[in-house]
């Protein structure tokens, strides 16, 4: 029962995903979208606050324009980092048959 979980999971994984799917631009756009949502949600519920002195409109306005700064995610994942292989290194011992 296990094998068929385990297949019908990975057959709506592979169908979800796909083969021409970029894994790595599908994230970045994710993240933009969730930023960008984020900030107009915040913006919106910063915009309802009623303000009466000087101190909180500052504060508004503050908050708007860090708002408006927020940095964007651009460029693509670190490449991998390879570990060079160097010829020579011994190999540790087999453990001793202490049988």
């Amino acid at each position: 029962m296990k094998l068929f979980k385990s297949i019908f999971w990975l057959s709506i994984a592979y169908v979800a995903i796909g083969p021409q799917v970029n894994a790595v631009d599908a994230v970045g756009e994710l993240s933009r979208q969730t930023l960008s949502g984020g900030s107009q949600l915040i913006a919106g519920q910063i915009g309802q606050i009623e303000c009466t002195d000087f101190v909180c409109e500052a504060g508004k306005l503050a908050a708007a324009q860090t708002l408006n700064a927020v940095p964007t995610v651009t460029g693509s994942a670190p490449q991998q980092v390879l570990i060079p292989v160097v010829e020579g290194i011994p190999y540790p011992r087999p453990p001793l048959d202490r049988s």
